[in-house]
């Protein structure tokens, strides 16, 4: 294997773990599939892919007109997406209690360091126990918390939520 076509693969395999967040162990093993117009690659690691871009790994789908994966000295550090506009499908959560995030955004931001997503531009993320609307929407991955806001004083973020009963529900509930 080339070395270009090694970094190219190394891109693809950081960008598919960071799909695999909250991700159970059989998604994790399913293969990561990238199609786009142009992919490109560097020795360090880092990728980019362009023009009709789809990442695909088991349920988890992300559609979107560009994918930049950063590397500092070799090493996966963030990726960001964009598009017009970009849209996900994520499971996230254990085994047993699976759910499906959907939404799109203008724009994606994953920085592994700090262990948050970030979605910007007239985002809208659908659970299936709420939606989240707003400019700016930000998961903390670790803590499993979010905040939403709005850049536009005119304009609030917006929480819908779908099954009150189930918010908050614990196995002992």
């Amino acid at each position: 294997m080339s070395d270009r076509v090694r970094a190219v693969a190394f891109g693809a395999i950081a960008i598919g773990l960071c799909l695999c967040i909250g991700a159970d162990s059989r998604e994790v093993q399913d293969p990561l599939i990238i199609s786009a117009d142009d992919i490109r690659g560097s020795l360090d690691g880092a990728a980019e892919a362009s023009g009709n871009v789809v990442l695909q790994q088991g349920p988890m789908q992300l559609d979107a007109d560009k994918v930049l994966l950063h590397t500092e000295d070799g090493t996966f550090v963030s990726f960001e997406a964009t598009g017009s506009p970009i849209r996900f499908r994520f499971q996230v959560g254990q085994d047993d209690e699976l759910q499906t995030l959907n939404g799109e955004a203008a724009s994606l931001v994953f920085r592994l360091d700090d262990n948050w997503i970030e979605f910007r531009g007239d985002a809208e993320i659908l659970s299936d126990e709420m939606s989240i609307v707003g400019d700016i929407i930000r998961f903390d991955l670790q803590n499993n918390q979010f905040e939403a806001k709005s850049t536009n004083p005119d304009k609030q973020v917006e929480i819908t939520i779908l099954d009150i009963g189930s918010l908050g529900e614990t196995e002992n509930d």
